[in-house]
């Protein structure tokens, strides 16, 4: 039996009788990172404030981790939504403290175990409100740690970050991942980074969830080509066969187009050479996916 995290049926809200968010269906299996992607404004933060709790759906289901007892469910789940909720005149380790007895938490020593999961361990009595911003979204997290939540849910967690900023949370949201199996979704339009890390999209496009796929499927529909034109076409398809195990290949003259293992290319370049096959010229084509994603954010699915 599938384990979702989050399940969501014809989730809908709506203000003034017009939908924001309209007829939306979520699946997020336990251990995804789910890339929620939309333009400012196609409804990324209602449904997030529906899935949180922050907002009431107008119409529709939703279950959280199988059910529908939401309170249960979302003492699971550590949001970030918006700005992060930090008190800007106290140092990290008094924002985290202030949370952990918020949360009713005996065990002091979540603490440190927080803060030296997020890097922040070593800042000291510093204040917060002279942090970096990816060091405040970075104590944001850390504050939606406390708890040990399930699900994580960050909108826009690296919108304004520098380069650095950026790489931290990655590698956080990673890291969180692979070594605590915290299930995440986080909405980003930096759509380069977002595909470093999720393992599954929904695409959102004023209100209506367009598509719903994983990287897998992504690369599947964008299928990477590569063109070479070669002085020994036949030579080339033995190379490209026996080699590197590609049966899928388009042929006219001296022309060819392998459609799989482009990833390859330069291996594949240099065995061409390296068995005296003279390549005239070469083309990479229909390999950009982050292309393909904005297109359903700007025009939706055809």
């Amino acid at each position: 039996m599938t384990e979702y995290v989050l399940e969501t049926k014809d989730l809908t809200k709506n203000y003034s009788k017009k939908a924001v968010v309209d007829s939306v269906n979520i699946k997020i299996h336990k251990g995804d990172i789910y890339g929620f992607i939309g333009k400012n404004g196609a409804g990324k933060t209602t449904t997030i404030k529906m899935i949180s709790g922050l907002a009431s759906p107008t119409s529709g289901k939703m279950e959280l981790f199988g059910s529908t007892d939401f309170a249960d469910g979302r003492k699971k789940i550590g949001t970030i939504i918006e700005n992060p909720a930090i008190y800007p005149y106290m140092s990290a380790r008094q924002n985290v403290e202030v949370q952990r007895i918020m949360q009713g938490i005996g065990d002091k020593s979540i603490t440190d175990q927080i803060l030296d999961i997020v890097g922040l361990s070593g800042v000291g009595n510093k204040k917060a409100k002279k942090f970096s911003l990816g060091m405040k979204q970075r104590l944001a997290i850390a504050i939606a740690l406390v708890g040990s939540p399930q699900f994580l849910i960050l909108d826009e967690p690296i919108n304004g970050l520098d380069p650095i900023g950026i790489k931290d949370i990655r590698n956080l949201i990673l890291k969180l991942s692979k070594e605590a199996g915290i299930t995440v979704l986080i909405s980003s339009h930096i759509l380069g980074e977002l595909m470093k890390i999720a393992n599954c999209y929904g695409i959102i496009k004023d209100g209506k969830l367009v598509k719903q796929m994983t990287a897998e499927e992504l690369r599947e529909i964008v299928k990477p080509q590569v063109e070479f034109v070669v002085n020994d076409p036949e030579k080339a398809q033995t190379i490209f066969r026996e080699i590197f195990g590609i049966s899928n290949m388009e042929v006219q003259g001296n022309w060819i187009r392998i459609n799989e293992a482009a990833e390859k290319f330069d291996e594949i370049k240099k065995c061409l050479e390296e068995n005296d096959v003279v390549i005239t010229s070469t083309k990479k084509i229909n390999d950009d996916y982050e292309e393909y994603l904005i297109k359903l954010m700007e025009e939706g699915e055809e």
